[in-house]
């Protein structure tokens, strides 16, 4: 229980935290006409993926080290240069994970991407991502660099605001350097239902994977698509978010 309690404040202050702070700010700065009921939906798949996050962490910090598998425990440092490489390194991660993602795991994904008034709020996934997750990326990070650091501490945080920031409905941007340091202009692109920006921008962080490998748009001034799955309507209840995988068209 106490190895609970501790996943849990911990999830809760990340996640809670950056969606009570952007979506206050998205409130007032809002750029779409979304009413509240469909602004405030999106806190019903929050409130079953938090504990299911927090209950898949107790068991990984409890299991992983009484298996007796070893972390190559990779440490860049807590120096500037340390911070910079585990951030690009687990940016790479991101993106190579979001491009499986729409290739193999799209099933799940698209609830997700299903979503048509997306917001701070509205930026939840399937719970079966939870899973899928932290098998591939948590756990291969664990095991590829140090835990426990103030630096990993840092990145988490990061990361964490990131994720919330770059989905939410606000006028407030990055302007130019949004093309670099992903904003939520860029990444509305990969969410649009125009078929010129399918499979564009994948990238969490920063555009340099999605420059680099091909994947990147960058949106015109004001440019700002409307959201979602064709044939695949946004979920309206829990039941409809829990079916998203099996009610996929096609």
């Amino acid at each position: 229980m106490e190895r609970f309690l501790h996943e849990w404040v911990g999830v809760f202050q990340f996640q809670f935290t950056a969606l009570l702070v952007i979506g206050s700010i998205e409130a007032v700065t809002a750029r779409s006409k979304i009413g509240l009921m469909n602004r405030a939906w999106g806190i019903w798949p929050w409130l079953i993926y938090l504990p299911l996050q927090t209950a898949f962490l107790t068991g990984f910090w409890i299991i992983i080290p009484a298996s007796g598998l070893k972390p190559l425990g990779l440490n860049f440092g807590e120096a500037v240069v340390g911070v910079a490489t585990v951030i690009l390194v687990k940016d790479l991660g991101f993106y190579l994970y979001h491009r499986a993602q729409h290739r193999w795991l799209w099933r799940w994904h698209a609830t997700h991407h299903s979503i048509e008034h997306m917001t701070a709020l509205n930026s939840y996934n399937h719970w079966s991502e939870i899973l899928i997750w932290n098998f591939l990326v948590t756990l291969p990070f664990y095991l590829l660099i140090e835990g426990g650091t103030a630096r990993n501490f840092f990145v988490a945080l990061l990361i964490g605001w990131q994720v919330t920031f770059i989905h939410s409905d606000t006028k407030l941007h990055l302007g130019p350097l949004g093309n670099w340091i992903i904003d939520n202009r860029f990444h509305r692109i990969h969410h649009s239902t125009d078929p010129k920006h399918f499979d564009k921008n994948f990238g969490v962080l920063f555009s340099f994977w999605d420059r680099i490998l091909g994947t990147a748009y960058i949106p015109d001034k004001g440019e700002w698509p409307e959201v979602g799955v064709a044939g695949l309507p946004e979920a309206r209840s829990l039941r409809q978010w829990s079916n998203v995988p099996w009610r996929m068209p096609g």
